[in-house]
């Protein structure tokens, strides 16, 4: 009975010390608006009631919101990727996976016809200035989206390259 007891103590004292699913939605908006791609400032990154929603925006202020439940996320990378083969800043990303047909997409644009559908994708990329690795926040991000889908009780993982 007493090691029953101490167990309960024990794992309710752990959940007590994490952070909250909306302390860690707001702090990973805090960096993604701090650390945002300086290449196009119309994009823009929203947790709401268990989804992430994603505006991307094309360089002919055309674009795409989508819309992912959080608990579908399965692997996150978080990389840096260049402008082209002579690039020399580029930009860093944090890509989320997930399986085909589990995210949404609608024009950026409101319309009429302004309806999510289905998206057969199975990834998206989240842009960030090109010194949010450099700047050590890479394992910080990675533990905070774990943390954030386990939460809500997905199960994510960080994805390596094999060498």
């Amino acid at each position: 009975m007493n090691k029953v007891l101490l167990i309960i103590i024990l794992l309710t004292s752990i959940s007590i010390f994490s952070q909250s699913k909306s302390e860690t939605e707001k702090w990973i908006v805090e960096k993604y608006n701090e650390y945002e791609s300086s290449v196009n400032h119309t994009r823009e990154l929203i947790f709401d009631d268990g989804y992430i929603y994603y505006l991307w925006i094309f360089a002919d202020n055309y674009g795409y919101w989508t819309q992912l439940p959080i608990t579908e996320i399965k692997n996150i990378k978080i990389h840096h990727k260049k402008f082209d083969a002579n690039d020399t800043e580029g930009w860093d990303v944090i890509t989320l996976y997930y399986n085909k047909n589990k995210s949404k997409t609608k024009d950026a644009k409101p319309s009429e016809n302004s309806y999510y559908e289905i998206s057969e994708s199975t990834s998206f990329e989240i842009k960030l200035s090109h010194n949010f690795i450099d700047d050590g926040l890479k394992p910080r991000m990675e533990k905070a989206l774990i943390h954030l889908v386990k939460s809500y009780g997905g199960n994510a993982t960080i994805k390596k390259e094999p060498f």
